[in-house]
């Protein structure tokens, strides 16, 4: 009974929360269950009419933006019906760290919306990648908000650790700024580990959004003759090939390093550095073991004073067996064969990297070193200049 009377408190709550706010006055938001089905066609309607304007132009679809820039469209939508106007807040591109636009109207029909959005060029605008709409009813009238960003909506810019993809990004840059090269007739560009290291520094930099990082006094401080470097934020590697090429009319620029960073809003920063002369310190007179010694003492370092887990020498000489299949580009399975060795269930990660903050600033090294169930860990490294391989794994319990 008491259960009857509370449902019947929440309905006439309901009730007057209808009467009072209107049933159609309701925001449009993907993936929320506060939406009618009227609001969600519309909005979709909207999007596909944009999308369908950009098919017919020859450019590319636009997807679907992040919950942030749902809640940036649907506050301009709400602005409007609040005052009446077709005002939008300046703050709506606050989370868009790339190019933005916003479209508004306010109409007693769809076909009304679309007609006086036909003629926009923001919808046509091929650097637009992501975009919103939100949707809104109030006294007969439909008030529509589209915003449109060149990457995603983010809360904060920062770096996202892919080491295959970036190298992927790299060889592809290399392979297609010499192939205009030779297209020109000036001599292929010579990729020199030493640069790649620093170029690679600079874009994961500039991924991150720090602005503190002295690209030219790093680069000019190792190369002793005439030298150049550019620097793009794009969402396209077309655009790192383009700024690259600039080098073509410079032949006497041979030895470069190409950097790649992706961030977490799809953007990708990249960095090209090229030199008349090789790197002025090159890291060769320093002997690789004396390298490799280094580095395994630093990663020791970093787990025992970032968790109270146990290293396992005796499994730490199978995870080195492992870095090693993974420098040569071969599979490894050790954590399936070691399995029986692990009272629990073990994980293996493996990581290419070109110092040991790389691999410590890392998801993959991170959240297992913060999951306190695995106790145990086994390492083993790797060097082949300018990379150091590594190959992690960890144990909920012991290894036996």
């Amino acid at each position: 009974m008491r259960q009857l009377q509370t449902f019947s408190i929440l309905l006439i709550a309901y009730a007057n929360w209808v009467v009072a706010n209107g049933s159609e006055n309701l925001i449009f938001d993907e993936g929320r269950d506060a939406m009618t089905r009227d609001l969600q066609e519309i909005s979709k309607t909207l999007l596909d009419f944009s999308n369908n304007k950009r098919k017919a132009a020859g450019v590319q679809q636009l997807k679907l933006g992040s919950q942030l820039a749902a809640q940036k469209a649907n506050k301009v939508a709400k602005t409007m019906v609040k005052t009446g106007r077709m005002y939008v807040d300046p703050q709506f591109s606050n989370g868009c760290n790339g190019k933005s636009y916003a479209l508004v109207a306010r109409n007693s029909s769809v076909d009304g919306i679309k007609q006086a959005w036909s003629n926009e060029s923001a919808i046509k605008d091929g650097s637009f990648r992501y975009s919103r709409v939100a949707v809104r009813k109030e006294n007969n009238k439909i008030y529509a908000a589209q915003i449109f960003c060149s990457v995603n909506y983010v809360y904060n810019v920062r770096y996202r650790s892919d080491e295959k993809r970036q190298r992927e990004i790299r060889n592809s840059i290399m392979k297609q700024t010499n192939q205009i090269r030779q297209n020109h007739s000036v001599q292929n560009l010579n990729r020199s580990p030493d640069f790649t290291a620093v170029a690679q520094n600079a874009a994961i930099h500039l991924a991150s959004g720090k602005n503190n990082f002295d690209y030219e006094g790093e680069f000019q401080k190792h190369c002793n003759s005439q030298g150049t470097y550019v620097t793009q934020i794009t969402n396209n590697i077309g655009d790192c090939v383009n700024a690259a090429t600039k080098l073509e009319n410079k032949p006497q620029l041979v030895h470069t390093g190409i950097g790649a960073a992706l961030r977490n809003d799809g953007q990708l920063s990249c960095v090209v550095l090229a030199c008349g002369s090789k790197f002025s310190e090159p890291v060769a007179v320093i002997e690789e073991d004396q390298d490799l010694v280094t580095f395994k003492n630093k990663l020791v370092e970093k787990i025992t004073s970032q968790s109270e887990k146990v290293i396992d020498s005796t499994a730490s000489e199978k995870a080195t067996l492992c870095a090693e299949k993974f420098k040569e580009n071969k599979p490894c399975k050790v954590a399936n064969n070691s399995a029986n060795e692990c009272f629990n269930r073990i994980v293996l990660k493996t990581f290419q990297v070109m110092n040991i903050s790389q691999l410590t600033n890392s998801d993959d090294f991170k959240t297992p070193m913060g999951y306190d169930k695995y106790t145990s860990v086994a390492y083993g490294v790797d060097f082949a200049r300018p990379y150091y391989y590594v190959a992690l794994e960890f144990c909920v319990g012991n290894f036996k």
